[in-house]
């Protein structure tokens, strides 16, 4: 199967999940990261775990009150993506990106909303 051909599948899930989103009173969040490369030197960078994360956070977007992307775009990711906000996926970047989104989370409590990251 190629990746072109499931993308009406999830196009159909999003919007499965902004529906359901909207019944249950929910307010999503989602923090997305890509990192190509590994910690084990023995182990041969990865290639497209940055496309793959833009493409979940373009697609997490349709149904989030805010997505955070955190990936280093290769040459290739980022002529084919052009001009994406985001930045490198760093443990200071993934701790605070996830201050921040709790911070949203709880603003929405204090409203009465159900937020979900």
């Amino acid at each position: 199967m190629s990746r072109d051909s499931s993308i009406p599948r999830l196009l159909a899930f999003a919007a499965v999940l902004a529906t359901a989103s909207a019944e249950a009173g929910w307010v999503r969040y989602a923090l997305v990261v890509g990192y190509n490369e590994s910690d084990d030197p023995q182990l041969a960078p990865l290639r497209y775990a940055d496309d793959d994360a833009v493409k979940h956070a373009q697609l997490l977007s349709l149904t989030t009150k805010r997505t955070v992307l955190l990936a280093d775009l290769d040459r290739e990711s980022s002529q084919l993506f052009g001009t994406v906000s985001a930045q490198a996926p760093t443990r200071s970047n993934v701790l605070t990106a996830l201050k921040q989104l709790h911070a949203d989370m709880a603003a929405d409590r204090a409203r009465g909303d159900d937020p979900v990251l």
